[in-house]
């Protein structure tokens, strides 16, 4: 498992995937043999967002190689398996949970925060949390995502920071969430753009950028940051614009100037009324 915290908090802005429909084009060179993808991504972006363990977890030399393509300050982000989140909703889970974290342990120290993210249609069911929290080891950094809004309640914040469970930021279908800091990270799961098939761009990015900061430098948290993977290549496209507002060195300098030109306004909003 990475050590996240730390006295200097660091952000991680990344992807879902790094393999969109849109990227060849777009961010890979045209030369480049897929099975390098991996190892070109990591030496732009920090962290990245695994996502074929939603669907079928992936044999453990599979891991083990994702491992060894990273540097050493590369960190995974790993969603867990729909059977448990969507399928089994939190219930009757143990055999699943524990081959699943028995197999992304295999990551070590390039082990990053765990997402569970729940589906729209689960509503709050506070006694199913509160019984599948224990289940989860502590020594991991974990990541609710909840898409319906009802888990916005009190008791669900009083128990996920009961157990240091983190609660994604996430805007998906245009909704935000209340600014809960529960664990030992912050993490933005940026998606909301893709129902309506476009980027962010600057003008739907520079929302975002006082949240980021407030996590990094108030709340003295390490920030993660993952946008959804997209046909068009907007996720890398955006990412590289972010890590520019955000100071760092942007993994496509060639959009910047493009993209700033463009400025069309997004109306998405962070936070809520619970700020």
């Amino acid at each position: 498992m990475h050590e996240i915290a730390s006295e200097n908090p660091v952000l991680r802005i990344g992807t879902s995937g790094w393999a969109g429909n849109g990227w060849r084009r777009l961010f890979y060179p045209p030369d480049l043999p897929e099975r390098d993808w991996l190892t070109h991504y990591a030496r732009h972006f920090s962290t990245v967002e695994l996502t074929a363990t939603c669907y079928r977890l992936p044999e453990e030399d599979m891991f083990l190689r994702w491992r060894d393509m990273v540097p050493d300050d590369f960190v995974f982000t790993v969603r867990a398996p729909h059977r448990i989140c969507r399928r089994k909703r939190l219930r009757n889970c143990d055999a699943d949970l524990t081959a699943f974290l028995r197999r992304i342990a295999l990551l070590d120290d390039r082990l990053g925060p765990v997402i569970w993210q729940l589906p729209p249609t689960f509503r709050r069911d506070v006694d199913t949390l509160a019984d599948f929290l224990p289940r989860l080891p502590r020594e991991m950094v974990h990541v609710f995502e909840f898409r319906h809004a009802g888990w916005h309640a009190s008791e669900v914040h009083d128990l996920l920071a009961r157990h240091g469970v983190a609660m994604a930021f996430h805007d998906h279908g245009g909704r935000g969430t209340p600014w809960w800091i529960t664990g030992p990270v912050v993490f933005f799961r940026l998606n909301g753009m893709q129902a309506r098939k476009r980027c962010y761009g600057f003008a739907g990015l520079e929302p975002f950028v006082d949240d980021m900061e407030r996590a990094l430098e108030e709340e003295g948290r390490p920030v993660f940051v993952s946008f959804g993977d997209d046909a068009e290549g907007c996720a890398v496209r955006d990412a590289s614009i972010l890590q520019h507002l955000m100071g760092r060195k942007p993994a496509l300098p060639v959009m910047i100037a493009e993209a700033e030109r463009e400025r069309v306004p997004v109306p998405i909003v962070m936070g809520g009324e619970d700020r």
